[in-house]
């Protein structure tokens, strides 16, 4: 899987703080082979060859990384800033996934935030180039 070989060191990063794991035999007719599994609270990101799958609420949305349209992102000096303020790193910051006529909107854990962005930003900006 070529396309996941540049962001293995995030991938590495988010299983040492037991966010996620490299999934075994798993693959999905459509998505491709199965390649890394993000668990975050509520929800689970299923990374695959061509695309992903959200697992939220009972719900799983599965995603091509080409019909992504935008990956907007919360993180800013001032998520940092009230975190440190209230010693509080169980902060949760909103992320949004724009596909086709739908946003997918996930609550990321601030510890795992900017992991989660960069490897998602790779697998559908590298589609783009």
């Amino acid at each position: 899987m070529t396309r996941i070989k540049p962001v293995v060191r995030y991938l590495e990063s988010l299983s040492a703080s037991g966010y996620g794991a490299y999934i075994s035999f798993a693959s999905d007719p459509v998505l491709g082979q199965g390649v890394y599994e993000i668990v975050l609270e509520g929800c689970v990101l299923r990374l695959f060859e061509k695309g992903l799958t959200i697992s939220f609420k009972g719900e799983i949305v599965d995603v091509f990384y080409f019909d992504i349209l935008d990956i907007a992102s919360h993180l800013s000096a001032e998520v940092f800033s009230k975190a440190s303020e209230s010693q509080n790193v169980d902060v949760k910051v909103p992320l949004e996934i724009y596909v086709s006529e739908r946003v997918v909107a996930l609550e990321v854990q601030l510890l795992a935030y900017s992991r989660v962005v960069n490897v998602l930003n790779y697998l559908w900006g590298g589609l783009k180039e």
